[in-house]
């Protein structure tokens, strides 16, 4: 079991990834125990520091809980994580149900929590923001290309995020912003498209300027659910094709086979 020398990649960082890995996709399951630090050890080719570290972040992150005496337990990540597994599942999830199920719950996340930020947006931003939200909708419509307009995008949700004025929603964002990094490739083509068929958040930016954050709310929901509708529209062979493609270094947003058709 001795992990792979990357020099790149810390080792606590490579061995916490092995067990991420495993646990994420059920090798190790929710009150299975993991061998002791210095079976690990000898085990993975390494001191037992690195392994010590590498269960310390597992711990953190909700992965496992280490118990006095008795070791270190896998916990039920349903039960104990957090946001911040998001970025460890886009990362570790094998291709099939999990990785299909992963990604839809995540666009349905932003659906919800984009629809609110709106209203909020709408509600409680000053003129300075909501001013800036209508000229990035106009930068929108006169971007060069799909890298531009999605970096556009990610600007306008950031500014209506901060005119939301919500703390939380604000660290959500963070992590759906860190998730579509991992995930780029594969979501790029439904993030274009969405944008174009919404008319570049228009709508969006029109009601949070008059301040109606019931209209704002709904023109999210309407823009990014065709994202989801596509989503929903699609096989889970076809979405786990377009993670895989992605995973391996091509650019699935891009290719057919890995496109919803409209």
């Amino acid at each position: 079991m001795e992990i792979r020398q990357n020099k790149r990649a810390p080792l606590p960082d490579q061995v916490f990834a092995h067990f991420a890995h495993r646990i994420i996709n059920g090798d190790l399951k929710a009150g299975d125990s993991l061998p002791p630090e210095r079976e690990l050890a000898e085990q993975f080719g390494v001191n037992r520091h690195v392994v010590r570290e590498a269960i310390k972040r597992a711990q953190q992150v909700g992965l496992v809980t280490v118990v006095h005496g008795g070791g270190t337990k896998v916990l039920d990540v349903r039960e104990h994580a957090g946001l911040g597994l998001l970025e460890l599942l886009a990362q570790h999830a094998e291709e099939g149900t999990l990785t299909y199920k992963y990604w839809l719950s995540v666009v349905e996340m932003r659906v919800a929590i984009a629809a609110d930020i709106a209203r909020l947006c709408a509600e409680r931003a000053p003129r300075e923001i909501k001013d800036e939200l209508i000229d990035l909708v106009d930068a929108m419509r006169n971007a060069n290309d799909d890298i531009e307009l999605l970096e556009l995008d990610e600007q306008f949700w950031s500014r209506a995020t901060r005119g939301s004025d919500n703390f939380v929603y604000r660290l959500a964002f963070n992590t759906l912003l860190t998730v579509s990094e991992v995930m780029r490739d594969a979501s790029a083509w439904w993030t274009a498209q969405e944008l174009r068929n919404c008319d570049f958040n228009c709508a969006i930016a029109d009601a949070i300027s008059k301040g109606d954050g019931e209209a704002a709310r709904l023109a999210a929901r309407r823009s990014i659910g065709t994202t989801l509708e596509a989503l929903r529209a699609m096989s889970e062979a076809e979405v786990t094709h377009a993670i895989a493609e992605t995973r391996g270094g091509r650019n699935a947003g891009t290719e057919r086979a890995a496109r919803p058709e409209r």
